[in-house]
């Protein structure tokens, strides 16, 4: 992970690296990404938030295509409103 620290913005980007005593078979094939947080400058106390990621699961076995499926179109919408819930609870 790369962290990076600017005036009004902070991000946190992330790439695959082998893991020593992982075979490389035993891992997803790739997945890099970053979050972005910048603060807005027409209010002082709201902040905007940019998420992108791509993620290859690489060869999936037959039948288990629904993880990948569940991934995508459950887990990461719940993490979002998740993170929502948590910034308006703040306020």
């Amino acid at each position: 992970m790369t962290p990076k620290v600017l005036d009004a913005s902070c991000s946190l980007s992330w790439k695959l690296v082998p893991m020593e005593g992982l075979k490389v078979e035993d891992t997803i094939a790739d997945t890099s990404g970053y979050w972005q947080l910048w603060s807005d400058p027409l209010d002082a106390g709201a902040a905007a938030v940019k998420y992108q990621v791509y993620t290859d699961p690489g060869p999936v076995p037959m039948g288990l295509g629904w993880i990948v499926d569940s991934m995508s179109r459950d887990s990461i919408p719940k993490m979002f409103d998740a993170l929502r819930a948590r910034v308006a609870a703040r306020k």
